[in-house]
């Protein structure tokens, strides 16, 4: 049980001296469909220095083969000094935020909303980063990279910019990137496994922030411009009241951008889904674009402060509040894409009723979410979604 808890915690499997990848194995989101495909890496059986690796795929509603290759090399162990070279032939989603230590496991939570993604880009590109910590500073985790990428547009989408009155139609994108970033980690808990290094995170908040600068006439690079992204999260148990949960996300774009690398506004409405944490259930998928925001995400589990433990029927409320806030400049370059804005804030509440069936290993239950405020529809049953839930308890 121990090795298999391990073993989802790290999201590889070992086969002599390969790592199987399961976040490679299979996955669906609304622009590729069904996705399968197989992902290995080499072990530490095969080096302990070098790790060699790569993956490939194919998605049943794109019909596209995607694939990619990468080479780590510890240069450190105590700094966790790493280099890591990597090329990919893939799709990415439009308006997505993605921080350097972010790693997609099908069963995390976090990462149910890409399930609802619709827009993606074609995108062939490769980075060089390098993370490593500082011993005088060894609650911070830090990267630095350099970053190519040419992405195709969606669908018929077209950027266009003005010059004299002469429409400049972009819909192939080239960008090249410089980008340094940290995680913050105060007083990390950290075990040291057969299968690696797992983080069980710190009972303080969490903190993320990403620079990117885009470099013009360089490897290719067409878009200058300098992009922001931060991420705070945290959670604290209140004896008798449950657990309180937040989770801040903003971002801003000095710039301009096509879609493809602005913000999306994270929306995962299908009237009755999964529930996706740190998304808005109300909110249409591609329904806003912002090139600065700021998103909050919070939460209350009521725990067993409303029912008593049973064997299977443990049912705890957990009440949900998001809210956003953004705007766009230069809305008129985005062609064929039809979107809003974010200044006026969108709001949303619902209440979760977790673990009406509990597993141990994980639990499902059922709720409901409000979409209010400037951004309310007229029609009020359009404002309700109804969701189902899934949570793991490791």
């Amino acid at each position: 049980m121990a090795s298999t808890m391990q073993t989802l915690l790290i999201g590889k499997i070992p086969l002599w001296i390969f790592d199987l990848d399961l976040g490679q194995i299979i996955r669906y989101n609304g622009y590729e469909g069904f996705y399968l495909g197989l992902g290995l890496h080499t072990n530490d059986r095969f080096s302990k220095t070098v790790k060699l690796g790569g993956f490939v795929g194919y998605g049943f509603k794109d019909k596209k083969v995607k694939y990619g290759g990468d080479i780590d090399v510890k240069v450190h162990k105590r700094s966790e000094s790493v280099v890591r070279l990597e090329a990919y032939n893939t799709v990415t989603a439009s308006g997505d935020v993605v921080f350097f230590d972010d790693r997609f496991k099908p069963w995390k939570t976090d990462n149910f909303y890409r399930f609802f993604i619709r827009r993606m880009n074609p995108t062939i590109g490769g980075q060089l980063s390098y993370s490593f910590r500082l011993r005088p500073l060894r609650d911070f985790k830090w990267n630095l990279g350099l970053r190519i990428e040419n992405k195709d547009a969606y669908q018929d989408y077209y950027f266009g910019t003005a010059d004299n009155q002469l429409l400049h139609a972009k819909t192939e994108f080239n960008f090249t990137e410089a980008m340094i970033g940290f995680r913050f980690t105060f007083r990390e808990r950290v075990i040291e496994t057969t299968k690696g290094q797992i983080s069980f995170g710190s009972k303080y908040p969490v903190v993320w922030l990403n620079y990117s600068r885009g470099i013009t006439g360089f490897l290719n690079g067409e878009f200058a411009f300098d992009r922001f992204d931060l991420k705070i999260e945290g959670a604290k148990h209140f004896k008798y009241l449950g657990d309180f949960s937040f989770r801040l996300m903003a971002g801003i774009i000095l710039g301009n951008l096509p879609a493809s690398n602005l913000y999306d506004g994270r929306g995962t409405y299908r009237g009755f889904a999964l529930y996706a944490p740190f998304s808005f259930g109300t909110m249409r998928t591609n329904e806003f674009l912002s090139d600065r925001y700021v998103s909050l995400f919070l939460s209350h589990n009521f725990g067993k402060l409303l029912f008593k433990e049973g064997k299977l029927f443990n049912p705890q409320f957990m009440l949900v509040t998001n809210i956003a806030f953004g705007s766009l400049g230069n809305t008129e370059n985005h062609h064929n894409y039809d979107f809003d804005t974010l200044e006026k804030g969108y709001y949303e509440s619902g209440v979760l009723i977790r673990k009406i069936l509990d597993f141990s290993v994980y639990d499902l239950g059922v709720g409901v979410m409000y979409r209010y405020g400037p951004y309310g529809f007229d029609n009020v049953s359009k404002n309700f979604a109804y969701t189902v839930s899934i949570f793991y308890g490791f």
